[in-house]
This record gives structure tokens, sequence and C-alpha cells, in this order.
């Protein structure tokens, strides 16, 4: 146990888990927290921390959790996403740019705006398509990696995001059916 508080003991679960984060590094840590602004302070430390000893794929983890119990009106909410979000692209540019690259994206015309797509590129036909749907605290960046699970599987998936807070999953052919537009990052 990291936390003897239960959301937060399973958020900073997430953090290892699914995110990216160290376990050394959460452990030390977790204890220390008993609220939001302790939450705030001990991320932001961590990612800091993280950064000078040259860890990116952590630091990426930090500071992308350390909003997470971040008010909305927070100043450092917003750039500690945006934080995250450059670190993500610019850490994992070789997926989304170049010749070699992984993953292309779309927007997809929805009502009166357009949802971003992401589409993992395949080499050889897949045996199938998987389909998933995430609730509203889900984020893009957090399924990069189960990506690669599914394409282990031989499985073609795409990602919809509406404002990086709604994932969908979803096969290239039935985004391309809904007029999806390339475009690069």
């Amino acid at each position: 146990m990291l936390n003897d508080e239960a959301n937060f003991n399973y958020q900073l679960n997430r953090v290892i888990n699914w995110d990216g984060g160290r376990l050394e590094d959460v452990q030390r840590i977790g204890e220390k927290i008993k609220s939001n602004a302790d939450w705030k302070r001990e991320l932001l430390a961590l990612g800091n921390e993280a950064m000078t000893e040259d860890h990116t794929e952590n630091a990426i983890a930090y500071y992308r959790m350390s909003e997470f119990f971040m008010y909305d009106g927070d100043p450092d909410k917003k750039n500690c996403y945006k934080k995250a979000t450059a670190l993500f692209y610019a850490y994992y540019a070789d997926y989304f740019e170049g010749e070699n690259h992984r993953i292309n994206q779309f927007e997809v015309p929805y009502v009166d705006v357009k949802l971003p797509v992401m589409h993992v590129n395949r080499k050889e036909a897949a045996r199938g398509h998987c389909f998933f749907t995430e609730g509203m605290i889900a984020i893009l960046r957090n399924f990069c990696f189960p990506c690669c699970i599914c394409k282990k599987m031989d499985l073609r998936y795409i990602f919809l995001k509406d404002q990086d807070r709604a994932v969908l999953f979803a096969c290239r052919e039935c985004i391309l059916r809904t007029n999806g537009k390339s475009r690069s990052k």
C-alpha cells in the first residue's frame, strides 16, 4: 500500500502501473500525501527530480498526474498538463514523426467539433479489431503503451480523443467511413 487513503493509494498505483512512474520514487512520497496540496507538491517535486536525473519518461508521469488533484482554478493545472504533453511528444517523437513513424493523427468531424484521432500503423494485416471506450478522466497518452499489447495480439486500433479527456479506440475503417481527415503533428 502506497497511501492509507484509498483514492490517493489508487492514483499512486496508477502513476506506477499505467503512467510510467517508478515504484521506488512513488514509495518515497506515498505516505507524505494527506491532501490535494500535498499531492501537487510531491508529484511536482518528483517531476522536477526526474528531469534533473534525465528520467524524462518518469517526469512525464509525475507532471501529468500532479495536475490530477489540482482544482480547475489553479494556475499550475494547465501549465503542468502542457508540460507533460510537450515532454510526451518530444520523448516519443519517433512514434509521430519521420519516415518510419508509427502513429498518424487525424481529425474526425463530429457535430460542430473535430475529434482528434490517432491511428497506429501496421506493416502486416491485423487479425481483428479492438474497440474500447474510456471515461472522462482518461487522456490519450495513457493509452500509448496499452496499444503495444493490442499490436502483439494483432489487433487494429485507433484513438479518438475529445480535448484530451475522453478517449475511444476504433478501427481505421470505421474512422475513414466518417470522413476522417489526416493531419500531421
